[in-house]
């Protein structure tokens, strides 16, 4: 059954809740995370423990995202507790999520702070000056925490120099350039 939905996220005080708008689904990645641990832990307490929750609210969050799917993604018949076969592909689709989810910090780091530090950048010899001019202008433009330092030398040295990964690139002609990349 193929889902032509809208991924929709919301951010509210608490947590960050999406909504899939045709089937009226709404889960938390709170209730993801729980699943996850329920999944690693096979246990109820376990899980909640993990969490740094009480068990009782492990276990409504997850009768909660169960009732949601409108599907059980555990058998608690089974000691200790065991995935249904949709549960593990709900797992796996759980972690995806959080995964993908776990990067927006370091895109919100590098968006607020695009590059800093040093870098290393070789240049032929006889261009260095003007080149590097060229560089540094607009990269302390673009870049005000980033410091550039160059080095000049024949392209075989900075072939080799990247090579070794002293140099974090080179910038040359390309006729001259024997390397990869």
């Amino acid at each position: 059954r193929r889902i032509s939905s809208i991924l929709c996220w919301f951010w509210s005080a608490e947590c960050a809740v999406f909504t899939l708008s045709k089937m009226g689904l709404a889960m938390t990645l709170t209730q993801l995370n729980y699943f996850i641990a329920l999944a690693k832990h096979r246990s109820f307490g376990k899980a909640a423990v993990a969490c740094g929750v009480s068990q009782p609210t492990l276990s409504a969050q997850f009768q909660k995202l169960e009732e949601e799917l409108g599907h059980f993604l555990v058998d608690r018949q089974q000691q200790p507790i065991d995935l249904t076969p949709l549960g593990k592909a709900v797992l796996k689709q759980a972690q995806a999520t959080l995964d993908a989810v776990s990067t927006i910090p370091e895109l919100i780091a590098q968006w607020e702070h695009p590059l800093a530090g040093v870098i290393h950048i070789g240049i032929p010899e006889g261009s260095a000056t003007y080149v590097g001019a060229l560089w540094l202008e607009a990269a302390a433009q673009t870049f005000p925490d980033l410091y550039i330092e160059f080095v000049a030398a024949q392209p075989e040295t900075l072939q080799q120099q990247l090579n070794q990964g002293s140099l974090d690139a080179v910038i040359v002609d390309s006729s001259c350039w024997t390397g990869a990349g």
